[in-house]
């Protein structure tokens, strides 16, 4: 069925940017004919004459139109490769893809809304300048890329794509020579052998940064690359404008791939671009879907992705580096304590657990940890021995027993875990 959609679908002019004229007319063309023939199928299917068994109109307009019907099917969908099918509706759904993605710049370069999420079919990432494939016809944030800096001004933009596959699309026009100093594209995906089997590193430009990642990946070992090799890059593009490429498939319960992360690592990532994006360029930014097909996964990486945009952001006071302590009461706990360094984001929410005293009366303490994965480390260890008196003998462990006891082990929990002193 068409999907009903109040955003207007993108302009010729638009998908001029990044794309071919060649390349833009031929999938409208194919669209268009294969529109038609469905319509027509439709028509022929309402039409008593060429009902089975139906042989009143004379046996040569019966097989006339059995015939036609036939020849219909054949145009019924139009497959470019083994992956990416042109059928009655990938026109309006491509064309407003698009153009949702380019509405969402329009939103947040005016300030009517401070950040932007497209949930959008088909994705876009690996169409060509030149030619579509995998799953992609148009190049949704490569066209949003190109409207923010023709129809806004917008001198430099920044891409971050942390879908599980590269985007080839999106990689060769950041390698065009107008682009150098224009668009970053930063690219954290499966190494090949994995769809499409390029990224690699060893090609990187001044404005094209691919971190590959082996199969198999950890929380931890991505939650390491990105602080490493994403950040320092995107901090020092300083984009006036975020881009985001949010491809949630490299969950591990995807079939698509096999990267090992949870929902809570797409939180992680989102709230560390937030931040950034506070500090370089307003908290502009947009994000557009790619990929994610494990439903389920895609559900709860897509809810986390939204949840970090939509927090609210405080405004960075470099001028204040006090830590900031707030104590709330609680009904549940002896007491509670939040912690946060103003001038670093938040990156994990831990509630620690111990029985304090002789009626080993519950107490618990939430800390909200802040900066890099030793200033994290060093909150949490600074908590759980002045609020709950933790000894050196004790260890901190999760709810499955599994012993915390490093800066490296905190990037391998979600937020809100409980850890529980032993």
């Amino acid at each position: 069925m068409p999907h009903i959609t109040t955003f207007p679908a993108a302009t010729l002019e638009q998908l001029h940017a990044f794309h071919t004229p060649l390349h833009v007319n031929a999938v409208l063309k194919w669209c268009g004919k294969i529109e038609r023939s469905m319509d027509e199928l439709d028509r022929i299917a309402t039409d008593p004459r060429a009902t089975a068994g139906n042989l009143s109109v004379g046996e040569p307009l019966f097989r006339a139109l059995s015939t036609r019907r036939d020849t219909l099917l054949q145009y019924s969908s139009l497959d470019i490769d083994g992956d990416t099918t042109i059928m009655r509706y990938t026109r309006e759904a491509a064309l407003h893809a698009a153009g949702a993605a380019c509405a969402a710049v329009d939103a947040v370069m005016t300030g009517a809304c401070a950040n932007a999420f497209c949930a959008v079919r088909p994705p876009g990432h690996h169409a060509e300048p030149h030619k579509a494939m995998g799953f992609c016809f148009f190049n949704n944030i490569g066209v949003a890329a190109m409207h923010a800096i023709a129809g806004h001004g917008v001198r430099r933009v920044a891409i971050v794509d942390f879908d599980v596959h590269h985007g080839n699309g999106t990689d060769t026009k950041a390698r065009t020579p107008d682009m150098a100093h224009r668009l970053l594209y930063i690219s954290t995906h499966q190494k090949p052998p994995c769809f499409p089997n390029s990224g690699h590193a060893i090609r990187n430009s001044s404005n094209v940064c691919n971190v590959e990642m082996d199969a198999a990946t950890s929380s931890s070992a991505f939650r390491s690359k990105f602080r490493t090799e994403v950040e320092p890059t995107l901090r020092a593009f300083a984009p006036n404008l975020l881009l985001i490429s949010a491809g949630f498939d490299a969950h591990r319960d995807d079939p698509m791939a096999n990267v090992n992360l949870m929902a809570d690592d797409f939180y992680w990532v989102t709230s560390r671009l937030v931040w950034i994006a506070s500090a370089v360029c307003q908290g502009r930014i947009v994000s557009v879907l790619e990929g994610g097909y494990h439903l389920r996964a895609l559900a709860d990486s897509a809810e986390a992705h939204i949840r970090a945009l939509t927090e609210v952001v405080p405004v960075l006071n470099h001028e204040n580096e006090q830590d900031q302590i707030v104590s709330i009461e609680s009904d549940l706990c002896d007491s509670v304590q939040v912690l946060s360094i103003s001038d670093h984001p938040p990156s994990l929410r831990v509630t620690l657990s111990s029985l304090q005293g002789k009626s080993k009366k519950l107490k618990s303490v939430a800390v909200l940890l802040s900066g890099s994965a030793d200033a994290q480390w060093t909150q949490l260890c600074v908590a759980a021995k002045t609020k709950l008196n933790m000894k050196k003998t004790q260890k901190l462990r999760t709810k499955r027993g599994a012993v915390v006891e490093s800066a490296d082990a905190l990037l391998t929990l979600h937020n809100d875990v409980v850890l529980y002193m032993s």
